[in-house]
């Protein structure tokens, strides 16, 4: 940003005359050229007659039907027009061959009756130039007649052999305005090419009459008409006819207005147009506008100078507003509007109504806007009118104020459109706004952006933008056309005719200088453009007007500018052009990643036609975050033409995992009493939703096992009813202390039969203090085949029953007194059953 200096400029207000469009239906003008403006008019009429040269002289005239009456310059009424091959038509005395009247004495002299497009001495007997012809015809919807000196070829000087290829392209247009008056009409002199005049004759001298361009009362219509050498009328000299123009912005065209036998009284405002360096300016585009929307268009010539009419009949002690457009090709400057205010006076010139053109500035360095429509050739953003806008810009943080204000026209002395605050983001290191959609402003506006720095040092910066109140191109159902051909006819009647604006005209503002346009993705188009009566066509390859499809276009009716007009929506049938061929997934089932659902990406494309692939628009879309359950997934694709086609298909997202359970290994541990042991373990489970999650588990942790293997089993469930199932051992054992004598348990004992036998053994460690253990004694016999079944021991008495071990005084110590009396001698094996599904077993040897 710049420092703010303590002198600020003061530029100039804005009100934009702008050409951006709203429907109007009703009239469809046809048959509008393709071709850009220019001056003259192509009709086939004005071609309908030829008037052929003298074959010995150069001279020749023809009188015929007009075709209306009209009065100039008296009260005669006059119907037959004599057309001279000298580039002027007269009334009522048929003009001299040898033209021994001329020039002012002709025009001055009411008698004569005479209109001068070119008043010079023509010579159209060259076989490669053009013909002077004529013919009744219609304009602006009224009755006309038209004479054209050379046509396309133009026409060369007298003799026609000297300097041969310099030709004129002139055209004559005589309207009658019976809307008017009776004997009313304009006159309209049209140049494409003015290369030669008076000066250039092969007969000139000293005394070379001057060329005339104008009317009886108004010889000197023209800057530069009846001027001797050298010349200033031809192209590229200060007062070149196809460089400036009188009651129109068509460059090259003059309109004359007749009423009651003359033409009437003007006031003349005049001034020079500057570039921001103070050098002259030509070919900008000057208007002069009263506040109800009467106005007055000329060019600046050579030097910068624009001369402006203004009817009589406009004149009434109303102001008048300057505006002016940069020329064509110098879209780096922007257009004024309203920079001063003259009154003109009927009869008068007021002189010294200058005005500067601004330099167009592009964004400054580090701040942004967004979105935009885009930029012009100076980097000037385009905004749509009805579009928040982001703004952001660098500066020193922790600025004690920051705000941005948006005010009308260039500079910042046009009316405040919006202003508000601007907010640091740490994130960003910017200050950032929202600016509110500036509808229903238009046209040329500019930012600034004003911090106040801790230090107190004060940072300004503005740049301009234009604020676009686009129209659009829609088809039949309303969907925006992409690619739609815009173009833009003007006319300087309401009746037409229309003409194509030429491409990069100064009658546009630089916001948009392109015509024909194509209409972006959202439909959109629009133009900044001068005074007049202008047309819109829009038209698509495949689409036809709305109800028409006979024609492969829609049409406004005629809109004048001024009002502003905005906001047109054109409509074309497209439903010929198929929609795009759209691809999307059958159904996706998608696992949860959170307890608000998933984030789901998908893939839809779509392939059309035309087009070939064009993008997809999904609700919700890829990415998004889908909660659980089933949703309905709705994809459009949309052509250029706004035919869309619709899919859809569900995405259900759902909880299938059930949490992860983690148990430990299998566990081992010592009885600790009769009942077995009390065993602590650690079971856990974590989901992938709800996270940790309690198992149950039965045994739960801290039970007491019995002796012998047990099975712990566990669950964990989710709170979406997904359960995990898992289990582990638990391995209860007597700590067992070993056999006491006469038992040996690393040999094998013998005994005599019928002896009793005492079986003793100790329990130890953890299960040392056990007492109430319910321990066996099992006998089986070895043989020589294997081992018998074994038996439950016989007890010999001494406390014991059954085959239990009775606990002896000493803790721990059990004993059982086997009796041998029924076993027979041999080998047998003792099996101690503790209940723990550990096997202690001793082989004896009975004998006799």
């Amino acid at each position: 940003m710049r420092q703010a200096c303590s002198k600020r400029e003061h530029p100039i207000p804005a009100a934009l005359l702008r050409l951006v469009i709203s429907l109007y239906s009703g009239l469809l003008v046809a048959g509008l050229p393709d071709t850009a403006l220019a001056a003259i008019v192509s009709d086939p009429n004005c071609s309908k007659q030829i008037l052929p040269p003298d074959e010995i002289h150069d001279d020749n005239f023809v009188g015929t039907s007009l075709g209306f009456p009209l009065v100039l310059g008296g009260s005669t009424v006059h119907e037959e027009v004599f057309v001279d091959v000298n580039g002027y038509v007269s009334f009522g005395i048929p003009p001299l061959v040898e033209n021994s009247i001329h020039g002012r004495e002709r025009m001055e002299d009411p008698k004569y009756s005479t209109i001068a497009a070119f008043y010079a001495d023509i010579d159209p007997r060259n076989p490669d130039a053009g013909d002077v012809t004529y013919g009744q015809t219609t304009y602006a919807g009224h009755r006309a007649f038209c004479v054209n000196w050379g046509g396309e070829k133009g026409v060369g000087s007298s003799p026609w052999w000297y300097r041969p290829n310099l030709r004129n392209k002139i055209q004559l247009i005589l309207v009658h305005r019976e809307d008017r008056g009776p004997h009313d009409f304009d006159i309209i002199m049209n140049y494409d090419q003015v290369q030669w005049d008076e000066s250039y004759s092969y007969y000139r001298t000293a005394s070379t009459r001057p060329t005339w361009v104008g009317f009886t009362g108004l010889p000197q219509a023209v800057p530069g008409s009846g001027i001797p050498p050298p010349s200033v009328l031809v192209d590229g000299k200060p007062h070149a006819l196809t460089a400036g123009s009188v009651g129109s912005p068509v460059l090259g065209r003059y309109i004359f207005e007749i009423r009651n036998g003359r033409s009437p009284q003007v006031a003349v405002v005049s001034g020079t147009l500057y570039t921001p360096d103070n050098q002259p300016i030509a070919g900008a585009m000057v208007q002069l506008c009263r506040a109800d929307g009467k106005c007055a268009t000329a060019p600046t010539n050579a030097e910068g100078r624009y001369s402006m009419r203004i009817l009589e009949q406009i004149v009434d002690g109303t102001p008048f507003s300057l505006s002016a457009n940069p020329p064509m090709n110098q879209e780096l400057l922007l257009p004024i509007r309203n920079v001063r205010e003259v009154t003109p006076i009927v009869g008068s010139v007021l002189d010294g109504y200058d005005a500067v053109l601004r330099a167009a500035e592009p964004m400054p360095v580090g701040t942004g806007l967004e979105p935009l429509v885009g930029l012009t050739a100076a980097k000037t953003p385009v905004v749509y009118w009805k579009d928040p806008l982001h703004i952001s810009t660098h500066g020193c943080p922790e600025a004690t104020v920051a705000t941005y204000t948006v005010y009308e026209g260039p500079g910042n002395t046009g009316s405040v459109l919006s202003t508000g605050p601007m907010i640091w983001d740490e994130k960003t290191a910017k200050y950032e706004a929202t600016i509110p959609p500036l509808y229903p402003a238009h046209g040329l506006a500019t930012i600034e952006m004003r911090l106040v720095c801790k230090n107190g040092v004060e940072l300004i910066d503005s740049f301009p933008i234009y604020i676009d109140p686009s129209g659009y191109v829609r088809n039949a159902k309303g969907n925006p056309i992409r690619g739609a051909k815009v173009t833009l006819y003007r006319s300087d009647y309401a009746q037409g005719p229309f003409e194509l604006v030429p491409d990069g005209s100064a009658i546009m503002s630089p916001a948009n200088r392109t015509n024909p346009m194509y209409s972006d993705e959202r439909g959109y188009f629009g133009w900044d453009t001068l005074a007049g009566y202008y047309v819109v066509r829009a038209e698509k390859p495949g689409c036809t007007a709305v109800g028409r499809t006979d024609r492969a276009y829609t049409e406004t009716g005629v809109l004048p500018v001024p009002p502003p007009v905005t906001d047109l929506d054109l409509r074309l049938d497209c439903g010929a052009v198929p929609p795009p061929a759209l691809s999307v997934p059958s159904h996706l089932a998608v696992e949860a990643q959170t307890s608000a659902g998933a984030v789901v990406t998908y893939e839809a494309s779509a392939l059309d036609a035309a087009d070939g692939s064009v993008p997809v628009k999904c609700l919700p879309s890829s990415g998004s975050s889908f909660p659980f359950g089933t949703t309905a997934v709705t994809c459009t694709a949309m052509n250029s033409y706004g035919n869309g086609a619709t899919a859809s298909f569900s995405v259900t997202v759902a909880d299938t995992q059930p949490p992860v359970l983690t148990l430990p290994n299998d566990m081992a541990a010592y009885a600790t009493s009769a009942a077995g042991a009390s065993v602590t373990y650690e079971a856990n489970a974590v989901d992938a939703l709800d996270g940790v999650v309690a198992p149950l588990c039965i045994p739960p942790s801290g039970a007491t096992f019995p002796p012998g293997e047990s099975k712990a089993l566990c669950t964990a469930s989710d709170s979406h009813g997904n359960a995990s199932h898992g289990s582990f051992s638990v391995l209860i054992t007597y700590e067992f202390g070993g056999l006491l004598p006469p038992l040996s348990g690393s040999s094998r004992s013998t005994f005599k039969k019928n002896q009793v036998l005492p079986v003793r053994f100790t329990l130890t460690g953890s299960s040392a203090g056990i007492s109430t253990l319910a321990a066996r004694l099992f006998v089986a016999k070895v043989v020589e085949d294997g081992v018998r079944p074994e038996v439950p021991a016989v007890s010999a008495g001494g406390g014991t029953t059954d085959n239990l071990f009775r606990p002896t005084g000493s803790t721990g110590s059990y004993q059982f007194l086997l009796s041998t009396k029924s076993m027979d001698p041999g080998v047998y094996w003792l099996r101690i059953d503790l209940g723990d599904a550990v096997i202690h077993a001793v082989p004896v040897t009975l004998t006799n």
